[in-house]
C-alpha cells in the first residue's frame, strides 16, 4: 500500500504541476530566496534550506517554488544581461517559473529578477545582418 501511495504522490506532483522536484534540487521561493530541496511531503509542501539562512529549514507550498534549470526558453545560465535599472551582469541561476538569480558587475551579492524584466544579450539584431558572416 505504501508503494502505491508513493507512486500516486510522485505521479500527481509531476503531472499536476508540470515539474518534478527531488531532494537536492535548486529552487527559488515566492520571496526570491534561493536554496535546496531537503524533503518532499504528501500535502504538496516541500522543506527547503535557504542559501541566506542555512541553519534553518522552511516549508513552502510546491506551487510557490521554481525549479532550477540550465536553460529556460533558450536563455541559459552565464548569459549577459542588463536589468531594469541599467545594471549589467550575468545570469547565475535560472528557474522554470521565469525567475533568475543574477550577479551585477558593479554591485556585490546576488539579486533575483524576473526574466521578462531583463535585457538579454543578443548575438545579432534581427535586421538582416544576422545572416552576414564576418571574415
Amino acid at each position: 500500500m505504501k508503494f502505491f501511495s508513493l507512486l500516486f504522490f510522485s505521479l500527481f506532483v509531476s503531472s499536476a504541476f508540470g515539474v518534478s522536484f527531488r531532494p537536492g534540487d535548486r529552487v527559488v521561493d515566492h520571496y526570491g530566496n534561493t536554496g535546496d530541496v531537503l524533503r518532499l511531503y504528501s500535502n504538496q509542501t516541500i522543506e527547503i534550506i535557504l542559501d541566506a539562512y542555512p541553519d534553518n529549514s522552511y516549508i513552502r507550498p510546491i506551487t510557490s517554488l521554481g525549479k532550477g534549470y540550465r536553460c529556460v526558453e533558450n536563455i541559459c545560465v552565464g548569459k549577459r544581461i542588463v536589468d531594469q535599472y541599467g545594471n549589467s551582469g550575468r545570469i547565475n541561476e535560472i528557474f522554470h517559473n521565469g525567475v533568475s538569480c543574477i550577479t551585477l558587475d558593479k554591485l556585490p551579492g546576488f539579486f533575483t529578477r524576473t526574466l521578462r524584466s531583463l535585457g538579454i544579450q543578443l548575438d545579432c539584431l534581427q535586421d538582416g545582418t544576422c545572416s552576414l558572416k564576418s571574415k
